[in-house]
């Protein structure tokens, strides 16, 4: 989430830490104006839905990203391992030409990424496939084993290699939404403002008010606090 939206969730946060004490609550639970409480209550449920959805899209954005280095990997190895294997196949038959497409070290597929670590892994298991019945293919581990294993890789990562860029605009539309919903708590704030001044008529609530707006100043989350003046330098010398 930005900064804006991180520093309006804290500030409310700070209200509520506030008027939810117990020396507090005294002051506004209950009495007059009653609409501080209804609207406190309310605030406190929508800052609370907020903050679930803000956890549940770091959860799946985070989720998603390890789920696709998981599945990148278990392609690269199974792709490497049946490259090795038909390579070598492919010499001991002589087929130069098809063992050009398949004679790779690891490194050559995990500097691919997306579509071209599928093309080639592809290309691996195609041409695999075309040689499991020629003599002496088993033996030298090219395998329905192995071929299987690099299927099923290529399926489990083709199905992830879009999802980063689905996930990128889901948030972006997210954060548009949570713009929208923490303006609105700040307005809210805002109202609960002009309340919280009518609880005035005692030291208590004189002291609720006072804690209230300390908690209304919103903290820049996003950075650290603001460097110390310098101190004046010294007075230059009148014309004499």
């Amino acid at each position: 989430m930005n900064d804006r939206i991180n520093n309006r969730l804290t500030m409310v946060g700070a209200c509520i830490t506030v008027a939810d004490t117990p020396e507090h609550r005294l002051v506004w639970d209950g009495n007059e104006p009653a609409e501080f409480e209804t609207a406190f209550n309310a605030l406190k449920i929508e800052r609370a839905e907020i903050l679930t959805i803000v956890a549940s899209a770091g959860a799946v954005t985070t989720g998603a990203a390890e789920a696709k280095d998981v599945a990148e990997t278990t392609l690269e190895n199974a792709g490497f391992v049946l490259a090795r294997s038909t390579a070598l196949h492919l010499k001991k038959t002589n087929d130069l030409t098809r063992r050009a497409q398949v004679n790779f070290q690891l490194s050559g597929f995990q500097r691919l990424r997306d579509q071209n670590l599928v093309a080639r892994c592809t290309t691996v298991r195609d041409i695999a496939q075309s040689v499991t019945a020629e003599p002496g293919a088993v033996g030298r581990g090219v395998t329905p084993a192995r071929i299987t294993a690099l299927t099923n890789a290529l399926t489990a990562y083709s199905g992830l290699i879009n999802a980063p860029r689905a996930k990128i605009v889901d948030r972006t539309a997210l954060i548009r939404d949570l713009e929208t919903r923490t303006a609105a708590l700040v307005d809210s704030v805002e109202d609960l403002d002009d309340l919280a001044v009518q609880f005035d008529g005692t030291d208590a609530g004189r002291l609720f008010g006072t804690a209230w707006n300390q908690g209304r100043v919103i903290v820049d989350a996003g950075h650290g606090p603001a460097p110390t003046p310098p101190p004046p330098g010294p007075t230059p010398p009148g014309p004499a």
